[in-house]
C-alpha cells in the first residue's frame, strides 16, 4: 500500500502520475498543495471521491479514470480554480450531473460511463463562458435525460458527445452552432450532435463517413444510439470487461499481500 503521510515534504513536487499501480487508496494525498497535474488511472481506488482532492487547490489536471468510485459526484470543483480538464469517466458514479458552474477554468470534462442521471443543468459551466477557445465535454453512456439545453450555445466552438444516454431532445438553436463537433454540425446539422430516433451508427453521431442509418427496431425514442435494437454497444462491453478484470487484479494484489 502507498503511503502519502509525508507528501506534504515533496514542497516542489507538481505531477504525480500512478497510473496502472495498483493503487486502492490516496489518504494523505490532500497534503500534496504543490501538486499541478494528478493522474490515478487504471487503479483500484473504490467509494466515494475523496474530499481531500478538494484541498490541491493548484492542480490544473485531474485523471481519475478506469477506478471503482461511487456515490454522488459531489458539486464543489469551484474550490479548485484552475482546474482546465477533469477525467472521471469509467467508474461507477450515480445522481444528477453537476453544473459545474463556478469553475473558471475547466474546459475539458470527461464523465462517460457512469450512471449519472437526470438532465444537464441550464447552467452548465456558467462559469467558463467566454474564458475558452474549445470546450471538450464527454458525457456518453450515462443515463441523462431530457433536451440538451440552449445555454449550452453560448460556446462556439466545442467538441460535445452525449451518446448513449436517454436524450430525447436537442434544443433547435445548437444546430447551427458551425463549429461544433469539428465542424461536422456545420454539414449535418443535429445529427452532428446525435443521430435521430429510429437511427444508429457506432458514434451515435454522423461525421465525415459515417452517416445516421435507419433502423425501425431502435424505437427506444432515444437520440444518439450505436446500434440497432438496444443492444449494449461495444464500449459497454469494454467497460463490463475492464470492470471484471480489475476486479480480479485488485483480488490478487489482496491475496498478494497477506
Amino acid at each position: 500500500t502507498m503511503d502519502f503521510s509525508n507528501i506534504y515534504e515533496a514542497v516542489n513536487l507538481l505531477d504525480l502520475n500512478l497510473d496502472s499501480t495498483g493503487l486502492r487508496s490516496i489518504e494523505g494525498i490532500g497534503q500534496a498543495r504543490s501538486l499541478t497535474t494528478l493522474s490515478l488511472s487504471f487503479n483500484g481506488i473504490r467509494g466515494r471521491l475523496p474530499s481531500e482532492l478538494f484541498q490541491l487547490e493548484n492542480l490544473r489536471y485531474m485523471a481519475i479514470s478506469n477506478n471503482v468510485l461511487t456515490g454522488l459526484l459531489p458539486d464543489v470543483f469551484g474550490n479548485l480554480r484552475y482546474l482546465r480538464t477533469l477525467k472521471l469517466d469509467r467508474n461507477l458514479f450515480v445522481g444528477p450531473l453537476p453544473a459545474f458552474a463556478e469553475s473558471p477554468s475547466l474546459s475539458n470534462l470527461d464523465l462517460a460511463s457512469n450512471e449519472l442521471s437526470g438532465s444537464i443543468p441550464q447552467t452548465f459551466l456558467n462559469g467558463l463562458a467566454g474564458q475558452s477557445p474549445t470546450v471538450f465535454i464527454d458525457l456518453a453512456q450515462n443515463r441523462l435525460e431530457g433536451t440538451i439545453p440552449h445555454s449550452l450555445g453560448r460556446f462556439d466552438r466545442m467538441t460535445l458527445n452525449v451518446t448513449q444516454n436517454l436524450i430525447t431532445a436537442i434544443d433547435p438553436s445548437l444546430c447551427a452552432k458551425n463549429s461544433w463537433n469539428e465542424g461536422n454540425v456545420q454539414k449535418y446539422g443535429c445529427d452532428a450532435i446525435l443521430c435521430p430516433r429510429e437511427t444508429a451508427n457506432g458514434d451515435g453521431r454522423r461525421r465525415d463517413g459515417q452517416t445516421c442509418r435507419s433502423c425501425k427496431e431502435n424505437d427506444s425514442g432515444y437520440l444518439g444510439q450505436t446500434l440497432c435494437g438496444g443492444m449494449p454497444s461495444e464500449s459497454s462491453i469494454i467497460r463490463v470487461g475492464w470492470t471484471a478484470a480489475l476486479a480480479l487484479s485488485c483480488t490478487l494484489i489482496l491475496l498478494a499481500t497477506h
